[in-house]
């Protein structure tokens, strides 16, 4: 008889133990699926919605999820909100395939996102047109011919970009532009006044901060818009038959832009930019004494720029 009893308790135990043992091995697996879905979800659809929402599961809690929902730009980041599981269409990973759940709704490819373009330096070469010249007084004012040759000059750009978002960039932008002309005719006023070759080599450089926004078209072609405001320095090396002027200036300036890229390849892409810059220089530093400059001169421009942008 205790045979018999202690023969049907250690069967008892047994049967405990393994269903014990099943138990824990169906939460393990639970707990590991959940995690499945905690490390790879990055975007819900809820039922009734027809897009993704983007973001990461920060947990389970009860009948649903709590969700963190992706930022939306540099300042706004929405706190995490809960969904009951009963809301919930589906889960899907960052390329948008369904993880768990179904749904009809396609992704947006963003393609500036999808290449986490985070870096990017670009080097171009134009044309700036002047709206007018870059010549201070005295100039004989029927040297109409020599304002219209100053009026058109070489450009080097470069610009270095951090991307804040995928379509928000915040950066710096260089400027070079330099135009010559030569002509012989008046120089000075008044009794002073005499004839005489004169050639002037100007420098214009703008130094600006920069903001741009970005879209992509496809994934070959991106379009941006940018904004750019800083200093100014204008240096000009007159030289004439009494001798050499240098004159130099500095002020504030802006240009608003507009440019396409057409990309070569993940990481390079042909630019074309078109730009106007603002800008006025007043009453400049003369290296010679005895010339006389006078008057505010404006350093608007329309540049058209075409090089080469890199992507890291």
């Amino acid at each position: 008889m205790r045979r018999f009893i202690f023969s049907f308790i250690v069967i008892i135990f047994v049967f405990s133990a393994c269903g014990f043992a099943a138990a824990k091995t169906t939460t393990e697996k639970a707990k590991a699926v959940l995690q499945y879905y905690v490390k790879n979800t990055r975007g819900i659809i809820l039922k009734g919605d027809d897009k993704i929402i983007k973001g990461r599961i920060r947990g389970f809690r009860g009948k649903g999820i709590v969700f963190d929902p992706a930022k939306s730009g540099p300042f706004y980041n929405p706190k995490p909100q809960y969904y009951p599981m009963s809301r919930v269409q589906a889960f899907v990973d960052a390329g948008g395939k369904v993880l768990w759940g179904h749904t009809t709704v396609k992704p947006k490819q963003d393609y500036l996102k999808i290449r986490r373009y985070r870096f990017m330096f670009g080097g171009q070469y134009g044309i700036g047109k002047h709206t007018r010249s870059y010549i201070f007084e005295p100039i004989a004012p029927e040297d109409y011919d020599y304002v219209q040759e100053l009026q058109a000059g070489n450009n080097l750009v470069g610009k270095v970009a951090v991307f804040l978002a995928p379509k928000l960039s915040l950066g710096a932008k260089y400027i070079r532009h330099n135009t010559v002309a030569e002509i012989y005719g008046l120089q000075g006023t008044g009794d002073g006044a005499h004839e005489g070759t004169i050639k002037d080599d100007i420098v214009i450089q703008s130094i600006m901060f920069d903001f741009g926004l970005h879209h992509a078209v496809n994934r070959l072609v991106l379009i941006h818009a940018d904004l750019a405001a800083g200093l100014l320095t204008y240096h000009a090396d007159r030289r004439q038959n009494d001798g050499k002027v240098t004159i130099t200036s500095s002020s504030f300036c802006a240009m608003p832009s507009v440019g396409i890229d057409f990309l070569l390849h993940r990481n390079a892409a042909v630019s074309f930019d078109v730009g106007y810059l603002f800008g006025a220089v007043k009453e400049p530093k003369v290296s010679n004494e005895s010339q006389i400059f006078t008057g505010q001169q404006s350093m608007e421009r329309f540049d058209v720029n075409v090089g080469l942008t890199f992507f890291f």
